[in-house]
């Protein structure tokens, strides 16, 4: 939403742009940022958006829109209360897929431009972030994604022991992983977060 409640902003991942929605439904601007953006926040005058199909976030300000690196498909996103955080959840893992630690990450990018990115490891074989949220005091973040057991053979499937579903929680004040809680129960599969 706007700050001022008037609009609602959606993002149009085929046509590559935001759209600024009234609240009669009609589509009154249309902003072109990078390729499949799929999440969006604002921060105060500035809209963060996550463009899937080229890993980064554009944040359009009145003035223009700057472009900075994410991780690997970045899809949902979270602001800090204060506004000087995006907490970017990032759906497919980062490096070689030969990797047993292989994982997704979550970017930590400094809305203060010029100040250096995070990239926070998920645990080994995470992926596909579901969700991104930021407690009120601006402490943590909350990730829901999968765990893949991608380097143990396949077995035990009526348990979800293939994928399983989590939340980790990212300390951000030293901006690292704090605690990863499985989420599904052993004896009924896979949850859907």
């Amino acid at each position: 939403w706007s700050a001022d409640g008037r609009f609602a902003y959606a993002a149009d991942s085929a046509g590559n742009e935001i759209s600024q929605v009234s609240l009669s439904g009609r589509v009154e601007k249309r902003l072109t940022v990078g390729p499949r953006p799929v999440g969006l926040t604002r921060a105060g005058q500035r809209m963060i958006v996550a463009n899937s199909a080229a890993d980064s976030i554009s944040i359009l300000t009145r003035e223009k829109q700057h472009l900075l690196p994410a991780g690997r498909v970045p899809y949902m996103l979270a602001i800090t209360p204060d506004g000087k955080l995006a907490v970017v959840g990032n759906r497919l893992p980062t490096g070689d897929a030969s990797d047993p630690a292989s994982s997704a990450t979550v970017t930590l990018l400094d809305l203060r431009l010029g100040n250096p990115t995070v990239h926070v490891r998920l645990p080994p074989n995470s992926t596909n972030v579901h969700g991104v949220a930021v407690s009120p005091d601006g402490r943590w973040a909350y990730v829901v994604h999968n765990l893949a057991r991608a380097m143990l053979p396949t077995e035990q499937i009526e348990f979800g022991w293939i994928n399983a579903n989590a939340m980790t929680v990212i300390d951000l004040q030293r901006r690292r992983r704090y605690a990863t809680i499985l989420l599904d129960r052993l004896n009924e599969g896979a949850a859907n977060p």
